[in-house]
């Protein structure tokens, strides 16, 4: 990348963007105008949707959400260091109507954080299992596995109010979901006596 090219980067990381005007207008004003044209267009591009009031490591994030193959490992330190990531990663999950590489991949990332420090998402436990009767396979998928993480500090005993719904729940899954809800069970018996609970699933079953 050019000198110009790197200092108009750096200008834009570190006005968040918020002249954006003024870039456009840039467009017009470098003799090589072809490629340079285009490399802002694409830094506009990534960077429209910023808001004022969130973090730029949100939106770092959120950038990376259109990308065919999401890795969360990157961000999953940012999320439990900035209280303010966490909870729009958390948001972006429970609010049931985003769209898929939104609120999945949001999902992956709290997924490692509840695995890495339960606590940082304890107290999202009531708004995570109300996504267990969402009418998308996937929501109720995702409220079944960060519970099945947040087993390991249930010191509120909050799993004893809903382990019938969490055992009974994959009996009305397809194929797919079925089987990675069994296996967290699987990982729930180790933390919890579900005897009782797995004995009326396979009651239900086979009835």
């Amino acid at each position: 990348m050019r000198a110009n090219e790197r200092s108009l980067s750096n200008g834009i990381g570190d006005q968040h963007l918020r002249n954006v005007k003024a870039i456009k207008k840039a467009l017009f004003s470098y003799k090589d105008s072809g490629k340079m044209k285009i490399w802002i267009k694409k830094v506009i591009a990534a960077n429209q949707s910023f808001k004022e009031g969130e973090s730029m490591d949100y939106q770092e994030i959120a950038r990376h959400f259109q990308t065919t193959s999401f890795d969360p490992q990157p961000f999953v330190q940012t999320a439990i260091d900035d209280r303010k990531v966490r909870e729009k990663l958390v948001e972006n999950v429970v609010d049931g109507q985003n769209h898929i590489n939104e609120y999945f991949n949001s999902y992956l990332i709290i997924k490692e954080v509840a695995i890495k420090n339960p606590e940082l998402i304890y107290d999202e436990w009531e708004r995570i299992w109300a996504l267990h009767t969402h009418k998308n396979s996937y929501h109720r998928w995702i409220a079944h596995d960060l519970i099945t993480q947040l087993l390991v500090i249930n010191h509120e005993d909050k799993f004893e109010a809903i382990k019938r719904e969490y055992v009974l729940l994959p009996k009305e899954e397809k194929i797919s979901n079925y089987k990675k809800m069994s296996e967290n069970i699987q990982k729930a018996m180790k933390l919890k006596d579900l005897s009782k609970e797995i004995s009326l699933l396979w009651k239900i079953k086979y009835m």
